[in-house]
């Protein structure tokens, strides 16, 4: 079964599973040389096609996802370096569900924590340089931003 990225379809909990995973592999390695992690699984879903199926990180963790989008967008701010031109400069991103590359559930005395894992491409200010900004976003409990990186 697929892994879960916070569900395709966040209200039923289902995922896309492809309909030829060999294929699909074939495809999404082409694609991932020139598309980010979620760009080539979708292009890739779309040759091969897919079907719905039960997101099973959902059913294994029982977590309720109903509200999950209630701290999202998250703005984040990060020091960056340009690859490129070597500026360093502070750059602030708004962070959306569709940038959310995997999470991880703890239960904690407060209930649930969810860490989501995030990766955002953006342009360098300086030389329109592409740049991966990732971090870590956490909400604990479940509908209250505690920490973002």
């Amino acid at each position: 079964m697929s892994k879960c990225n916070i569900c395709d379809d966040e209200k039923n909990h289902l995922v896309k599973e492809p309909l030829d995973k060999k294929k699909f592999n074939k495809h999404f390695d082409e694609f991932s040389n020139y598309l980010n992690h979620q760009e080539a699984r979708t292009k890739a879903l779309e040759l091969v096609g897919y079907k719905w199926v039960r997101c099973s990180r959902c059913e294994k963790n029982r977590i309720d996802y109903e509200n999950i989008d209630t701290i999202f967008p998250v703005e984040v701010s990060k020091n960056t370096k340009c690859r490129k031109c070597n500026n360093d400069y502070k750059c602030s991103v708004i962070i959306n569900m569709e940038d959310i590359i995997d999470s991880s559930t703890y239960e904690r005395n407060m209930g649930t924590e969810v860490q989501f894992n995030y990766e955002k491409i953006v342009d360098c200010k300086f030389c329109c340089n592409e740049i991966l900004l990732e971090g870590t976003i956490v909400e604990y409990p479940v509908g209250a931003l505690n920490y973002v990186d």
